[in-house]
């Protein structure tokens, strides 16, 4: 009696409740089923929406015209429940050939074939997810072609805005793939591209990246060898690779799955056709450009492999492998992980009895969901439960990014901006967020240089003003900044993208929104040209110290010290404009500016010729100041507006400074006027204290005020230019 009761426990533990297996490496703990429809017919598809959700597809049993529904769920990792949403209904008729690919956490495509067109039709539906509350879109047309079998229809999402699809037709048995590029709910379609000219009865296909993707098959006409094929993009063209590989040589293939652990590596799961027992197997696929080899080991582990094969990635070395059985035999997964380029796995009971259509989604290191169709519940034999299983696997050494803005978290995907999370930049004509990218996860986060990059709408209103770390350590963090500008009183958007090495999340996105308002500043058009890197064979000034990279990228002038990203190209140095209202009125306001070696005063781009200045619109003089010339005031008031600007050239006459304050640096082809050089210690006249500096200072090399010639080094040059300025003093009053 106890042994038939220790039985009826595990029997009953291994249904319903949570069970711990110790697995190679890390542990993995399973929750209880977690019924989501009683009904469900076959054709289950499902997606990771996030680290929390995800999405599920089916066919209801019940119904004659096979109804085709969805539904979201948010996973508790700590109880490893999941809480569904409500179920939505997406259409009647459609065929036993399904797929649905997700394109961030707020929108999903589904893929199938429609039965009640003469002949069979292919159409798609967008999907838009808020929380777990799903609304679709039409459903669309993308081809006539018929697909022949459920098993050789996949689909996949490259990026948050294109998908790609593969399919056999049933009219000449040819292995095609079209890609569509998304807006909305609409799907924009490029033509099929041929990947297999004969039968493909078996197919898988994964992203490798935003324009690369792999395909693997079972080659009818190649004795059911299996083979892979990687295919680029470019728009909405698809271009195969000159070449398929076989990845088993030996046997025939059946149920097939692939999965991506990074750009150029793959993990190939499949049913061993030619083996009595119908085992699986795993193998590691690595690629460079179109061309794939497979340099380790193929394991065999599970058994009675029954069509429904699927895998996910945990880790870049660690996947999950899922798979339905005949009747009678047990519906399992593995454990496989990747050491060098060998395999090794760990199998468990996924149900005791039969099950179809077993899927798979990692949705991180450390948690992942197995989804299916359970023939044989204990709720009543037959009836057909969709079903989930959470698992939750034991902390490893990976990493887990984290976005979040104004300490709020900001999921992948999200779309919908507001002013909590700073998504939502607010109003005005210029504006800066802060974000911080967290690693959740143990091991290092590598983002790279450059990680954070703007798309969309409005993307030219935003720049990155601050890229954030490299790397990050676990349990650590970084920031960016993003800039906003605008003086047109109008909504823009755009949309934040990071990348990173998050095997789950490596282009981690979000919409991003501002209110434009019209500018209070002023805009100044300025040219003026400074004496000592002046080249008269070129008429303009020499770049050295750009060239020697040793500018700052902070200003010098204390009455602005701020900060930019990078110093242009062919800037010369870092000026202090400033403007006052009467001649010898204190600054009404001060701002560093970048001089460019055409003499023009340049925003921070090195390229726009006006700088804008934080005051109301009036008359100003315009005075010029640098670290080594002596400071210059222009001889009128010049006007000011925020909408326009016209040009003060400093560079034309003597006239054009307060009391004739210039000195000539060129008369061929025509008289030249710039700022006077020497004033090594910005105090208003070039003397003997400016004459020691540039002897003390001899030698010396980099940012050094005493390098009156701006070359970068301190010389008999420098020297030359105080002895020859001397006793040269501002006409500031």
């Amino acid at each position: 009696m106890k042994n038939v009761l220790r039985l009826f426990v595990f029997l009953f533990i291994m249904q319903f409740g949570f069970t711990t297996i110790a697995h190679a490496q890390r542990t993995i703990t399973k929750g209880s089923h977690q019924d989501f429809r009683e009904g469900v017919a076959h054709t289950l598809r499902t997606a990771r929406l996030s680290d929390n959700k995800i999405l599920v597809t089916y066919k209801e049993s019940s119904s004659s015209t096979s109804d085709l529904y969805a539904i979201a769920g948010t996973v508790n990792s700590s109880t490893r429940e999941i809480a569904w949403g409500t179920r939505t209904f997406l259409g009647s008729g459609y065929g036993t050939a399904q797929d649905i690919v997700a394109l961030s956490s707020t929108k999903a495509a589904i893929f199938f074939e429609y039965w009640p067109s003469t002949p069979d039709t292919m159409q798609y539906c967008v999907l838009d997810i808020d929380g777990t509350d799903i609304t679709k879109g039409a459903i669309t047309k993308f081809t006539d072609h018929q697909v022949s079998y459920n098993a050789s229809f996949r689909a996949a999402a490259l990026s948050n805005d294109q998908v790609v699809v593969c399919y056999e037709t049933t009219t000449d048995s040819r292995l095609l793939a079209m890609t569509g590029t998304v807006s909305g709910t609409t799907i924009t379609w490029g033509g099929a591209a041929t990947f297999n000219a004969t039968d493909a009865a078996f197919t898988a296909i994964c992203r490798l990246s935003d324009t690369k993707f792999a395909i693997a098959y079972e080659d009818d006409d190649n004795s059911d060898r299996g083979q892979i094929r990687i295919g680029t993009v470019s728009g909405t063209t698809i271009t195969p690779g000159a070449s398929a590989y076989t990845f088993n040589t030996g046997s025939a293939v059946g149920a097939l799955a692939i999965t991506a652990l990074g750009e150029d590596r793959l993990a190939l799961a499949w049913e061993d056709d030619g083996d009595a027992n119908d085992v699986a197997q795993v193998s590691l696929a690595t690629v460079s450009g179109t061309a794939v080899s497979f340099p380790g080991n193929a394991p065999s582990f599970l058994q009675n492999v029954n069509s429904d094969l699927t895998i996910s990635a945990l880790s870049e070395s660690e996947v999950i492998v899922a798979m339905s059985a005949g009747a009678g035999s047990p519906d399992s997964y593995a454990y496989c992980v990747l050491s060098g380029n060998d395999f090794s796995v760990s199998t468990d009971v996924l149900l005791n009895d039969r099950a179809e259509d077993a899927s798979v989604n990692c949705l991180t290191s450390d948690l992942f969901v197995i989804s299916f169709i359970d023939y044989y519940d204990a709720e009543g034999a037959g009836a057909q439960y969709g079903m989930s299983k959470v698992f939750t696997v034991a902390s490893g050494s990976y990493p887990e990014i984290n976005v979040q803005g104004n300490s709020i978290d900001i999921v992948s995907g999200d779309n919908t901006p507001t002013t909590a999370d700073h998504t939502d930049f607010g109003t005005g004509a210029t504006l800066s967020r802060t974000f911080t990218i967290q690693n959740q996860g143990a091991g290092t986060l590598t983002l790279g240089s450059n990680a954070v990059t703007i798309t969309g709408t409005d993307a030219a209103n935003f720049s990155v003003d601050t890229q954030p770390a490299t790397t990050v350590s676990g349990s650590s963090s970084t920031t960016f900044v993003i800039d906003f500008a605008s003086a047109s009183a109008t909504s823009h958007s755009a949309e934040i993208h990071i990348n990173s090495d998050d095997i789950h999340e490596r282009d981690y996105f979000f919409s991003i929104t501002a209110e434009g308002a019209a500018s209070s500043n002023v805009r100044a058009q300025i040219k003026v040209f400074l004496e000592g890197p002046y080249n008269s064979t070129n008429n303009e000034m020499n770049i050295d110290l750009k060239t020697a990279a040793v500018i700052p990228t902070t200003s010098p002038y204390s009455e602005d010290a701020r900060t930019i990203g990078s110093i242009p190209a062919e800037i010369v140095d870092w000026v202090l404009v400033q403007l006052r209202s009467t001649s010898d009125g204190a600054a009404v306001v001060s701002k560093s500016a970048l001089l460019h070696k055409s003499g023009s005063i340049v925003a921070d781009d090195g390229i726009t010729d006006y700088i804008e200045l934080e005051t109301d619109a009036d008359d100003y003089f315009i005075v010029i100041k640098h670290r080594n010339h002596i400071a210059v005031m222009s001889a009128v008031v010049h006007s000011l507006t925020a909408g326009s600007s016209t040009l003060y050239d400093f560079t034309i006459n003597k006239n054009k400074y307060w009391e004739n304050d210039a000195i000539e640096v060129d008369t061929d082809p025509q008289t030249i006027y710039g700022m006077y050089a020497g004033d090594t210690d910005a105090l208003g006249t070039v003397d003997a204290d400016d004459r020691a500096a540039t002897w003390n200072d001899r030698n010396k090399s980099g940012y050094e005020n005493s390098d009156c010639k701006l070359t970068g080094s301190v010389d008999a040059d420098d020297r030359a230019v105080t002895w020859n300025n001397r006793n040269k003093s501002t006409k500031l009053p």
